[in-house]
């Protein structure tokens, strides 16, 4: 149904790396590879890697955390677990707490353990050897990301051993891979969605798209974007778009960059917004900002407005996000 980009978060031999820390609290980091010699897919995002408070992947997929909230037992009918082949940008399969043919495939509670836990049967699906998997856990009422983890699947696991390092999940195809995760009470998602929509406002499939992992709350807005499908060597402007047009209501630039000769983009790092998201006078003030990847050619940087409206050319949010700027009084 969905549409992701090509992943090209890599891993930690890279030659640089850029740190998001302070959501998760303490020694917490965010750590995403960048480098031009990418040796393959990897990437995490839950509390222990600075992703989203009180949401851990468990073992085998992650290693055990050290969780300081209180598990929420009551979410298995708002929770869904899609697995996405990150080569198609196609849905492999979406796992919810409804009976399927097979009872172990769907979202259970493990109220003692504290875990939510499905299995992910690779037997049953068509998956080439090498092929990259991400494993998003998010709430059914409104798409929102809690986390999201990527699996390589190998024929052998000598071949695996081969082509990965420890940042990578390997996966021998046939497996059963239980995916267990822990969401303690007051956990808020803090991955976005954004998506190529058409007139109606629906997702283009097999469009352009892109994932953002934010911190949302601090002194800083803390982010890492990675985007795909988009206009090659085209500059682009990460923005928080106020209502009404043209968006200054007051609006903002998160960040700009390049999307490179494939079409991909990365973009990373800390912003003094100087105030939360949403800001009088946005029209969305009581529900939320929205957060688009527009073309630099039609965003004035100067005065935070719209200045063109070409729509096949943007990415738009999947639902609106909220961020609270703790240097800010009111």
């Amino acid at each position: 149904m969905y549409r992701y980009m090509k992943v090209v978060l890599v891993c930690a031999v890279c030659s640089s790396f850029v740190v998001l820390a302070g959501c998760a609290g303490g020694d917490g980091a965010f750590l995403f590879g960048k480098s031009s010699a990418l040796i393959g897919p990897a990437a995490i995002s839950h509390e222990a890697t600075g992703g989203t408070e009180g949401f851990f992947f468990l073992p085998p997929i992650a290693p055990d955390p050290s969780p300081g909230g209180t598990f929420d037992a009551t979410l298995a009918s708002d929770l869904e677990v899609e697995v996405v082949d990150l080569d198609l940008g196609t849905t492999v399969v979406i796992f919810t707490d409804t009976a399927t043919t097979n009872s172990s495939e769907t979202i259970r509670v493990n109220a003692d353990d504290e875990h939510y836990i499905v299995n992910f049967h690779t037997d049953l699906y068509d998956l080439p050897d090498g092929q990259t998997c991400r494993i998003f856990v998010r709430r059914k009422s409104d798409g929102a990301v809690y986390g999201f983890a990527d699996v390589q699947v190998f024929a052998n696991m000598k071949e695996a051993k081969s082509l990965v390092d420890d940042t990578t999940f390997a996966l021998k195809d046939g497996r059963t891979l239980p995916v267990k995760f822990r969401i303690e009470q007051h956990a808020e998602p803090a991955v976005l969605l954004l998506y190529e929509k058409d007139s109606n406002w629906n997702i283009v499939e097999g469009g352009a798209s892109g994932v953002l992992a934010y911190c949302p709350s601090g002194p800083t807005f803390d982010y890492f974007f990675d985007g795909g499908g988009l206009q090659a060597d085209t500059e682009y402007n990460l923005i928080y778009y106020a209502d009404p047009w043209p968006g200054n209501n007051p609006g903002a630039l998160i960040a700009s960059g390049m999307a490179d000769g494939s079409g991909n983009i990365q973009l990373a790092g800390s912003i003094d917004l100087g105030m939360d998201l949403p800001q009088w006078p946005d029209e969305n003030l009581a529900d939320g900002a929205k957060i688009w990847l527009v073309p630099s050619s039609d965003y004035n940087l100067g005065t935070n407005a719209m200045t063109g409206w070409n729509t096949t050319e943007y990415l738009f949010e999947d639902r609106l996000i909220t961020y609270d700027d703790t240097d800010v009084n009111g």
